[in-house]
């Protein structure tokens, strides 16, 4: 699903989102081909679910959620949340000849959500969600 960017980071956009939520069983992690190209993660961030999340834009947030939201079911409880950026483009295959992502391209973000545990980790308060690229200039 393209999806109007959550992030709070990239501005304006529309870019490819991938949501796992992990449980008691197995935590939410990326896949191999996603950890390869990696560029930057969150700092981990706090959210409770009452049972389901919505993902959206900014301007589409919302007391009463609606279609324009990606539903995420999520049981309540208290998630860890992490955001990790993707550099799916650097992967050879990732675009068709028109420079559109392949059928089997991977997204522009992966958030996982974990349940949280204890100890808690230190939970980012920053209103920027990802920290620069490590070769970013200023």
């Amino acid at each position: 699903m393209r999806a109007l960017n959550p992030s709070g980071s990239l501005g304006s956009g529309a870019f490819q989102f991938v949501v796992r939520v992990g449980d008691s069983g197995q935590i939410a992690d990326l896949s191999a081909r996603e950890r390869a190209r990696r560029i930057v993660t969150s700092g981990p961030y706090l959210i409770t679910s009452p049972g389901a999340l919505y993902l959206t834009g900014l301007e589409h947030v919302s007391a009463k959620p609606d279609e324009r939201g990606l539903r995420v079911a999520a049981p309540a409880g208290r998630y860890t949340v992490t955001v990790n950026l993707i550099d799916w483009e650097s992967e050879q295959g990732s675009q068709t000849p028109t420079g559109t992502p392949s059928p089997d391209a991977l997204p522009d973000f992966v958030l996982l959500l974990n349940q949280a545990t204890r100890p808690e980790p230190v939970f980012r308060q920053s209103l920027q969600t990802l920290p620069p690229p490590p070769d970013a200039s200023p």
